[in-house]
């Protein structure tokens, strides 16, 4: 392969890269979707509640060929305005996650945060995918815990979406759902980046912000996003939420996805759109609410962290009997030999 086949590929990807965001793009969207001006809804952002975010964390501490070990925890952050207010932290649980134990670590994680046994197994062969799953589960233990004791008129803050990516986390999700609306708590799941998409090959946030742009909408704002509009959606019989797109600063206008529960109106969604962008203008993410940025901040699994833990359980296995040479059988790679090179 010569370096004209590198100077090609890179030319290929630049040209699929304008072809997705064409200068008319706010133009483009406007035809295909029928927005107008008045569909997107000026924001006050309000500072009059007590905003929860939770969000999780995995990182892999050891993997080998036969067996793969994980840590996960989860946590939340409180904020009422911009005083933070106590939060909390689940354990760092280590799980197995190769391709033999992820079902049973998985289960066992389960029941513990839930009490019964999930309704289907977890079928994994990817390691990544198992500790996501793990993770998730913890994320949903500790936003559940916060549905139950969060006021009504207050702010639940999950990061990604109201879908789940295991059929096992279903009823979970649902019953997040129903709790908040019975208790009055607002609750939405905020993403900075979506693979949604439109006309089979443009991206979603980038058109919505062209054409607010274009019909001079100054920020913060927010739009409901019809289903019609979109390509296709994921996972259907797991989603809980109706699409919706958020401006929520005036400094840096950047988009945010934003799922509410499905059947939201649009009194219960202007709420909850005020009290995000009454979080949304910390100076280092501004545009992006900060108690979603301080709850990752808090369980973020660090490189540091995963060393100590990583030592620990060496020490552990040590005392079981196993020397650094089994370890090292068990768990060794060349690429921490190419690493030193």
């Amino acid at each position: 392969m010569t370096d004209d086949a590198y100077r090609d590929s890179i030319r290929k990807i630049a040209h699929a890269v304008r072809s997705s965001l064409p200068p008319d793009i706010g133009r483009l969207f406007a035809e295909h979707s029928g927005i107008r001006r008045g569909d997107f809804i000026p924001l006050t952002p309000s500072r009059d509640g007590v905003v929860r975010a939770v969000d999780g964390s995995n990182a892999t501490v050891m993997e080998g060929g036969t067996i793969s070990v994980v840590a996960v925890r989860a946590g939340f952050s409180s904020f009422a305005g911009e005083k933070r207010l106590p939060g909390g932290l689940t354990p760092i649980v280590l799980l197995q996650a190769g391709p033999r134990d992820a079902e049973r670590g998985f289960s066992d994680l389960y029941r513990e945060c839930f009490g019964v046994t999930p309704r289907s197994p977890l079928r994994v062969d990817d390691v990544s995918r198992a500790a996501a799953a793990m993770r998730d589960t913890l994320e949903y233990f500790v936003a559940l815990a916060c549905s139950r004791n969060q006021a009504g008129g207050e702010l639940l803050l999950l990061d990604g979406a109201l879908r789940v990516s295991e059929e096992s986390h279903d009823h979970v999700l649902v019953t997040i759902i129903r709790e908040c609306q019975s208790r009055g708590i607002l609750v939405a799941a905020v993403a900075k980046r979506t693979a949604a998409t439109w006309g089979e090959r443009y991206p979603l946030l980038p058109a919505v912000q062209a054409l607010a742009r274009d019909y001079g909408v100054a920020p913060p704002w927010w739009i409901r996003i019809g289903e019609e509009i979109l390509d296709r959606t994921r996972y259907p019989q797991w989603e809980h939420g109706e699409l919706f797109v958020c401006s929520a600063s005036p400094g840096r206008p950047v988009p945010l996805k934003v799922e509410l529960p499905r059947g939201t109106d649009d009194r219960t969604a202007h709420r909850t759109f005020s009290l995000l962008a009454g979080c949304s203008d910390d100076a280092r993410v501004e545009g992006y609410p900060y108690p979603l940025m301080d709850a990752h901040r808090s369980v973020v699994i660090t490189d540091d962290l995963l060393e100590r833990v990583r030592s620990d359980l060496i020490s552990v296995c040590a005392e079981e009997g196993l020397s650094a040479r089994d370890i090292g059988e068990l768990f060794g790679d060349y690429h921490d030999t190419f690493g030193r090179y």
